[in-house]
């Protein structure tokens, strides 16, 4: 076969209109967050920006690289749709796998993909928290999770209560 006509094939077959993106879920070694933060950044830095200022993108990056946090991308096609953090906890009945920060867009397959890791850590639970209402209930839709807690915040520092 001629190797412009092969080239050729390998193209319509990756880009076929109607072919099914495969995705895959990457979980990112503490020690390698630093060579995938380039693209996990931009995505996660949407989410920090929705939030209370707990982190900045430099502090999450700091945590993930001190495997504090564990960095997880979906790839679709080698380019990152999504990206998010994870904090696993150890309760006396269950141990919970928390997404911190989730920005991009998950996709079923990764969502399985993560499921499976999550089970794999010995979780038997997924949290998160939702900056509002229109997001907790897009995960119910899409993911099944149900409302568990009311989160609320008093802040010590007047100058903090203000803002």
């Amino acid at each position: 076969m001629p190797q412009a006509l092969h080239l050729t094939m390998l193209y319509l077959d990756k880009n076929f209109i109607g072919v099914r993106m495969n995705s895959k879920l990457l979980v990112i070694p503490a020690q390698y967050v630093h060579k995938h933060w380039n693209i996990a950044g931009p995505l996660l830095q949407k989410a920090i920006d929705k939030g209370n200022g707990e982190f900045t993108l430099d502090d999450l990056r700091g945590a993930c690289g001190r495997g504090q946090q564990q960095l997880l991308l979906i790839m679709v096609d080698d380019v990152c749709v999504c990206a998010f953090t994870v904090i696993q906890y150890n309760f006396p009945r269950h141990r919970q796998a928390y997404m911190s920060y989730i920005g991009g867009t998950q996709t079923k397959e990764g969502w399985e993909q993560f499921k499976q890791w999550v089970m794999d850590q010995g979780c038997d639970r997924i949290s998160g928290s939702a900056t509002s209402e229109g997001i907790a209930r897009l995960w119910r839709k899409q993911f099944g999770f149900k409302k568990t807690y009311i989160s609320v915040e008093y802040k010590l520092n007047k100058e903090q209560n203000d803002t």
